[in-house]
C-alpha cells in the first residue's frame, strides 16, 4: 500500500528528561528515537526526538498494543512511544468523546502489517519516518525499515504463503497476491493453524449426495488458485513442482470431515524420513515405492494437527498406490487401511476415515463432506 506522503504533517517533538539513566551506551534504539549522553558530567539532563508522518483517519487495528491509555493531548502520546526506547514502531491516536484521546504503543507497523491499516474518521495512524518512504525498493519488491539502525530491506514480492506470514507477521487468513513464474497469482493463505503460511491448493465440497453419475473432481491450473473460494477447485499435482521451485515445500497438509464419519481429520507430512519422502512423491520428486504398502511405520509419515480427532491414522498400514498418475498424487489414496478406513479422492470414491465403491456397493456410501489441501 503507498501513501502521498507530501499531505502529512510533520512533527519534531523534543523530549527533556531528567536524570535518565544509560547503563550499556551501545543499546540499540529507533533510529529516529535519538538520545543523547550528556557533554559533560556535570549536565543534568538528556533529551530526545521523535519524527512522525501522520495519516488522518486511519488506525491500525492491533489487538495487543505495547500499551492502551489515555492521554490529555497527542504530544503525550508521542513522548509514550519514545519512552519504550526502540520497541514502538507506530502510534493509534483516537478522538475520545470526552476530552482526550486513546493512545495506543503498536509494536507493528504498515510495513509488516498493511491489511491491518483501515479506515477510521476519528483516528489518526503515526508512522516514525523511515527510509522505506522514499520507496528505494524496485517496482516488484516491498520494503521494510530497518528501526534499530536505520536501514530498510527489500524483498521480492511472496511467492507462497509462508513468505507472506514471515513479512506480515499479524496477517489473518484470507486472500493475498503472491508472485508465481513472474505472474500475481491470488492465493487463499491460512495463517492460523499450526503457526500458518498454509496455501490453500485443494478446497472440494459436496453438499448432496449423487449415486448414480459423481461429478468429475474440479482440477485446475495455478492461475486458477483463487478458484478454492468456490469449494470446487483442486490443483492439478503436476504444478506442484512449480510451487516447489518458487519457494521450497516442506509440508503437505490433509484436511476432510464427513458428518456420516463424524471425525475431523486434519493432518500433515512429518519430519521423519519416510514422511520427508512421501512428501517429495506428492510433489512429484520421488518414485513411488512398493516399501510403502503394508508397512508398519507408515504412521509415522503424518503428524496429526490439534483438531484432528480421527481414531486410525495412527493405525495405517499404507501409502499411496503404486502407478497412480502424476496429476492425481496430492489427492489419491494418501493413506488407507485395505478395504477399511481411506483418506483420499478416486474415480468415485469420496473417503474421509471410511471406505466406500459403488459398483459393486461396499462401505458407507454417503459423500456428503469437505476436503482440503494445503502446502507451506
Amino acid at each position: 500500500m503507498k501513501f502521498c506522503y507530501s499531505i502529512f504533517t510533520y512533527f519534531i517533538f523534543i523530549i527533556f528528561r531528567i536524570n535518565l539513566t544509560f547503563g550499556n551506551l551501545h543499546r540499540q534504539f529507533s533510529p529516529n528515537i535519538r538520545y543523547h549522553q550528556p557533554t559533560n558530567q556535570s549536565s543534568a539532563f538528556n533529551y530526545s526526538f521523535i519524527n512522525v508522518k501522520k495519516l488522518k483517519g486511519y488506525i491500525l487495528s492491533y489487538t495487543s498494543p505495547l500499551a492502551d491509555f489515555e492521554v490529555a493531548n497527542k504530544t503525550k502520546c508521542v513522548k509514550e512511544c519514545v519512552k519504550t526506547e526502540g520497541l514502538c514502531k507506530s502510534i493509534n491516536l483516537i478522538t475520545l468523546t470526552t476530552d482526550g484521546y486513546q493512545c495506543q504503543i503498536l509494536a507493528h507497523d504498515i510495513y509488516t502489517t498493511p491489511r491491518n491499516l483501515i479506515t477510521q474518521s476519528d483516528s489518526t495512524h503515526y508512522i516514525i519516518t523511515n527510509k522505506c518512504m522514499k520507496s528505494p525498493c524496485g517496482k516488484d519488491e516491498k520494503c521494510v525499515p530497518n528501526y534499530i539502525d536505520n536501514t530498510f530491506n527489500c524483498y521480492n514480492k511472496p511467492s507462497s504463503c509462508s513468505e507472506v506470514k514471515q513479512l506480515q507477521p499479524l496477517a489473518t487468513s484470507g486472500f493475498f497476491n503472491i508472485t508465481l513464474n513472474g505472474k500475481r497469482v491470488q492465493v487463499y493463505c491460512d495463517m492460523h493453524t499450526d503457526g500458518g503460511g498454509w496455501m490453500m491448493v485443494g478446497n472440494y465440497s459436496i453438499t448432496q449426495n449423487n449415486f448414480s453419475n459423481p461429478l468429475p473432481l474440479p482440477v485446475g491450473d495455478i492461475e486458477s488458485l483463487d478458484q478454492v473460494s468456490t469449494g470446487n477447485f483442486i490443483l492439478n499435482s503436476t504444478h506442484l513442482p512449480v510451487l516447489e521451485g518458487w519457494s521450497p515445500i516442506k509440508e503437505v497438509r490433509f484436511f476432510c470431515y464427513k458428518p456420516s464419519v463424524g471425525e475431523t481429520m486434519d493432518f500433515v507430512t512429518s519430519q521423519t524420513l519416510l514422511g520427508i519422502n512421501f512428501k517429495n512423491y506428492l510433489i512429484g520428486k520421488f518414485a513411488y515405492t512398493s516399501s510403502w504398502l503394508n508397512n508398519a511405520q507408515a504412521p509415522t509419515a503424518f503428524q496429526k494437527l490439534p483438531d484432528d480427532d480421527s481414531s486410525w491414522l495412527m493405525e495405517i498400514y499404507n501409502l499411496g498406490i503404486p502407478n497412480v498418475k502424476k496429476d492425481t498424487r496430492l489427492w489419491n489414496h494418501i493413506a488407507w487401511l485395505s478395504g477399511l478406513k481411506h483418506y483420499g479422492l478416486y474415480r468415485d470414491r469420496r473417503e474421509c476415515g471410511d471406505y466406500n465403491i459403488f459398483e459393486p456397493q461396499v462401505g458407507n456410501l454417503e459423500q456428503i463432506g469437505k476436503w482440503r489441501f494445503y502446502v507451506r
